[in-house]
């Protein structure tokens, strides 16, 4: 093998090493959830018991009106828009024992609010939920 054949083969090794590493850094430099995006939500149900989200507008002599209730399976994720005039966001999860309990509740603004994550986790004995932007 003559030098030149082996400068062109170090020259090329080397060029495909330099890209395969910078597909590398650029694979794990990606997010590992993407936002929900501005006035949206999401409620996954990681749980045994159904789940719900509950959407409130601002209180009218300190009564909290419901604007929409919606259920999320167990095992199943649900997504869609945060109504406009919503203030408040519930996760409430309900089981067949027949009693409802508030596990998360967040003040929101639909307007400013970059996207909202839900999970709810446990089982009926400790039911709790997190949540995250």
């Amino acid at each position: 093998m003559t030098i030149k054949t082996l400068l062109k083969s170090v020259t090329a090794g080397a060029a495909v090493a330099a890209m395969l590493s910078t597909a590398a850094l650029t694979a794990t430099a990606a997010p590992a959830e993407a936002s929900m995006g501005k006035g949206r939500y999401l409620l996954c149900s990681q749980a045994n018991y159904w789940s719900y989200v509950r959407f409130y507008k601002t209180p009218t002599n300190f009564n909290w009106s419901s604007i929409a209730s919606i259920p999320v399976e167990p095992g199943t994720c649900r997504k869609g828009n945060i109504p406009s005039s919503t203030s408040r966001i519930e996760v409430v999860g309900w089981n067949p024992f027949p009693e409802l309990k508030i596990l998360k509740s967040v003040d929101v603004s639909a307007a400013s609010n970059t996207g909202i994550k839900f999970f709810s986790k446990g089982n009926t004995s400790r039911p709790y939920a997190t949540y995250s932007y």
